[in-house]
């Protein structure tokens, strides 16, 4: 694991193609063969960027955070009794 790139993307929508194409054109410049997984938080427009980055990437696996689906259920969890 490692720190490579930051971006400010403040002035741009964030939606599934943009965040995709921001991420993809990272995995390009290092090499996709360098990258083995892309964790992201679990909103709507980041699982549609995980569908996109491993359909566009047969060899990177995508999955969500674990601290944030672990808070949504627990939040989740105690909104409902």
């Amino acid at each position: 694991m490692c720190f490579v790139k930051s971006v400010d993307a403040s002035n741009i929508v964030k939606d599934a193609h943009n965040i995709s194409m921001l991420l993809s054109d990272v995995i390009d410049w290092i090499g996709s063969e360098n990258v083995v997984h892309v964790v992201t938080d679990s909103a709507a427009n980041m699982v549609a960027v995980g569908r996109k980055i491993t359909s566009k990437y047969g060899n990177i696996y995508w999955s969500p955070c674990v601290a944030h689906a672990l808070k949504f259920d627990a939040e989740r969890y105690l909104l409902s009794g």
